[in-house]
Order: structure tokens, then sequence, then C-alpha cells
């Protein structure tokens, strides 16, 4: 249930918000006083927090006499509607800043980027801008798991693919070039990550340790890594992709 809340939490929901729709889901048809106890939120509040509720469309109510009690709307309507409202405020957004007289942004810039749920987000975002080549080094391969999808969907939209990792990969067919010092490659770089898009920018950087990289359009950097990581496949004894770990029986 925690989890539950935690996640209603995030979504927009105030914590005591959180915890009656949940305990409503459990109660289904409630008075505030029968909420308040199976929620654990103060008796003093409960009436507020149920208005709340009922005003953002996530509670109906029921009357029978003085007596008003709280049903909560299906969770697949509430997420549905949320969906909706939410997609239609990030379209209101993208059409306000699109009206905005801004400066186009100064190319050969660069940026650090902290932390590593924002370091894959980038990557998620330089892969599913290219439209021509992404460049990958990993070091390790385990990070593969991670960039799979998106590489995917890149490689069925026709994008070249060059990913080196320092050892063969197995959970897909994609032209994995193992490179020739791995085990160096992988004491070396740890879990780093170098990633080129379509030759106009670059994301170095640490998956663990410091959870840090940088994030670069500047020509020259972007041109010396890309140089560098063709060189390494050059070096590579093999083009070929990488084959799976697991075979299926005859």
């Amino acid at each position: 249930m925690s989890n539950l809340v935690e996640r209603l939490a995030a979504a927009g929901f105030s914590e005591y918000e959180a915890k009656v729709y949940v305990a409503l889901q459990r109660c289904s048809l409630a008075t505030g006083y029968q909420v308040a106890k199976e929620s654990g939120v103060p008796r003093s509040t409960i009436y507020e927090v149920l208005a709340k509720l009922t005003a953002r469309g996530a509670v109906v109510t029921q009357s029978f006499g003085d007596v008003v009690r709280y049903a909560p709307v299906p969770p697949d309507l509430l997420l549905d509607r949320m969906r909706h409202e939410f997609e239609d405020t990030l379209d209101d957004l993208a059409d306000g800043f699109k009206r905005l007289a801004t400066a186009p942004g100064v190319p050969g810039q660069t940026w650090n980027v902290t932390g590593r749920e924002n370091i894959l987000a980038h990557a998620r975002q330089m892969i599913e801008r290219a439209q021509q080549e992404v460049a990958v080094v990993v070091g390790d391969d385990d990070q593969l798991d991670e960039l799979l999808l998106w590489l995917q969907q890149a490689r069925a939209r026709k994008v070249r693919l060059a990913v080196v990792s320092p050892a063969p990969y197995g959970a897909s067919d994609l032209p994995v070039v193992v490179h020739p010092q791995g085990q160096r490659l992988r004491q070396v770089l740890g879990h780093g990550l170098t990633l080129v898009a379509d030759g106009r920018e670059v994301l170095i950087g640490e998956m663990d340790r410091s959870e840090s990289a940088v994030w670069t359009t500047n020509s020259y950097a972007v041109a010396w890594t890309l140089w560098c990581l063709r060189h390494e496949i050059a070096q590579a004894p093999s083009r070929k992709p990488a084959r799976r770990k697991h075979t299926d029986s005859a």
C-alpha cells in the first residue's frame, strides 16, 4: 500500500489524498469517519481531503438522509483521465514555449548532467532524435540492457548502429563489436558510457560512482570522440553481431 501512496504522491496527490484514495479501494463505500479510521488520516482533516478528492474527480458520494458515504472512482478510469489531462497540459506547454521569442540555442556548448536517471534520460533523447547514426561504447555489457529498447527502435528506423562492448552481448541481435581488450576496457571505464548521435552531440560519463556526465555539441569534441570510437571498432577482430549467450536446443 505504501508504494501506491508514494506513486500517487509522485503523480500530484498530497500524502493525505493518496492515503484516502488507496484506503477507499479496500472499504469502497464508507463514511468520513470510516475512511479516517482506515486511512490513518486525522478526523479533523478527513472531510477537507475528501472534498478535494471529489473536486478532482477521484471520489464520488452518495447521500442517505444526513449521512454521506464516499466511494473511489475506479482506478482505470481515474488514471485514464489523469493521463489525458497530463498530455493536454504538456501539449499546452509545448505550444506556449513555441510562441516565446527565445534565441536559438548556441552550438558548441557543453553541459554537466548529474544523476543516473538524468544521464539515461539524455541518452534516450539522443537516440530517439538520431536520424542517421548512433555510436555507443559501454564499460560493462550490462549497460546495454538499459539502452537496448531505444537502440532497437533506432535500428528499426534504419539508423546505423556502432556498439562497442567489453564482452559479447547475448540479449539481442544488435551488431555489437567486442573490444579486443575488453577486460581492460571494463577496468578503465567501469560503468562508463560514451554516446554519439548523428555526429552532432556526445554524452560521456559514469553511470556509477560519481553518476555524472558531460553532454556537448562542441564540433571538435564530437568529431574527436567519433574518430576514437571508429578507430576502436576498426581494431576489433570482427564486426559481426555477437553470438547469443543462450541458444535453443535442437
